[in-house]
């Protein structure tokens, strides 16, 4: 499996490149559907399902990050300045929930 090609330091600074868990679950997963034990069931493992979830926890991460740095790099702009810290909080939870159901159906 190959995702991207970067220098290791440049790849987890991006995070471009998958983790070493998700990779190795994606690689599990392969090979038992390479073994032939790949009904229409049996497909969807333990594994791949592991894969799936851990790729919509790391878009819902990333999502959040994104928006606790535009809330610190923006806090004097009039649209978030009214904000206090209840909306802040909210706003974050949101964007990381809708983040990560939105980047984790594309990393399908």
């Amino acid at each position: 499996m190959q995702e991207a090609k970067l220098t290791g330091a440049l790849g987890r600074a991006t995070n471009l490149l998958p983790g070493k868990i998700q990779t190795g679950v994606i690689s599990r997963s392969l090979d038992e559907i390479n073994a032939g034990n790949a009904s229409i069931y049996g497909a969807i493992g333990r594994d791949k399902l592991k894969a799936i979830a851990l790729g919509y926890g790391d878009q819902a991460l990333q999502a959040a990050a994104w928006e606790l740095a535009t809330v610190a790099t923006m806090k004097a702009n009039p649209t978030i300045s009214k904000d206090d810290l209840g909306d802040i909080v909210s706003h974050t939870l949101s964007a990381a929930l809708v983040g990560g159901v939105i980047g984790g159906s594309m990393k399908l």
